[in-house]
């Protein structure tokens, strides 16, 4: 089982999962969130870019040393925040903010709880979505003494459920 949660402060503009009982697969869309932490994280990380590419000849080792350095801690930020590499590159191409984050599924399952609604607000660790792999369960069996000759290590069982 796996619970997913907010990595940064927002709001839940959107989401790609509306009830309990949906199969998802690793990747896929959970959430769309809006965060205004997020845009100024990403606006540190375009500055600091430039300041990079800007720095040159006329820029001590020491400054363009802290450029690079600053740089490394604006990536490293947005990581830490769940975006992936891709994310982060695509954000230096581009020097365009995004004020959304997709949440994506870390396994494929099915989703098992479902905490919010679009809306609403989270902040750092709010629980969102609980998916649980259900490929392989444990199952405790009551059997009658009878049964038992059937009934053996290791055989593939069909359960069938209300």
């Amino acid at each position: 089982m796996k619970s997913i949660s907010s990595w940064v402060n927002g709001r839940i503009d959107r989401t790609y999962v509306d009830y309990v009982g949906i199969q998802v697969e690793k990747g896929d869309h959970l959430v769309s969130l809006y965060s205004p932490d997020l845009v100024t994280g990403q606006e540190e990380l375009i500055e600091a870019k430039r300041r990079v590419d800007r720095g040159g000849k006329e820029k001590s080792k020491f400054l363009r040393n802290s450029d690079l350095r600053s740089l490394e801690s604006a990536r490293e930020k947005l990581r830490l925040w769940g975006l992936s590499e891709e994310q982060v590159k695509e954000i230096e191409t581009s020097e365009k903010p995004e004020d959304h984050i997709l949440i994506n599924s870390p396994q494929a399952g099915i989703v098992i709880h479902k905490a919010l609604n679009e809306g609403e607000y989270v902040q750092t660790g709010t629980h969102i979505y609980t998916v649980a792999d259900l490929s392989s369960l444990w199952v405790k069996l009551d059997a009658y003494e009878s049964d038992l000759q059937w009934l053996h290590y290791g055989h593939s069982v069909e359960l069938e459920t209300e």
